[in-house]
């Protein structure tokens, strides 16, 4: 069964981010040295909390962006596939109508609040 997992690294941070220490392509080098699947968004002027409404960091730019990457990933990632094609290549299900693009920004707009509702919609806030 562990033979199935395929682990895959997603990091979001603020270059501003005191725990964002070291050499980004150090990082790279390393993880691609051990074959690992990976991405990095690096939000430059973003500080470390930046997803905390109640920190002088929040950014809700970032925290929209870094929130829509994480369900992206969710959704490649945990989707079953449904069936083997002949080529071999797993064809995954079609999201439900619940987890449409939309439906997710408003619900996590009404999670967040008003200001991040209105600029997930493309609005002022």
């Amino acid at each position: 069964m562990t033979d199935q997992i395929e682990p895959y690294i997603l990091i979001l941070t603020g270059k501003e981010d005191f725990a964002w220490v070291g050499n980004q392509t150090e990082l790279e080098e390393t993880l691609d040295a051990s074959n690992a699947k990976w991405e990095i968004t690096v939000w430059s002027g973003v500080e470390h909390g930046y997803t905390d409404w109640s920190s002088d960091a929040y950014d809700v730019r970032a925290d929209a962006r870094g929130w829509e990457q994480m369900i992206s990933l969710f959704e490649e990632q945990m989707s079953a596939p449904t069936r083997i094609e002949s080529g071999g290549i797993p064809q995954r299900k079609k999201r439900p109508p619940s987890a449409d693009k939309n439906n997710l920004k408003l619900a996590r707009g009404r999670a967040r609040g008003t200001t991040r509702r209105k600029l997930l919609k493309g609005q002022s806030s």
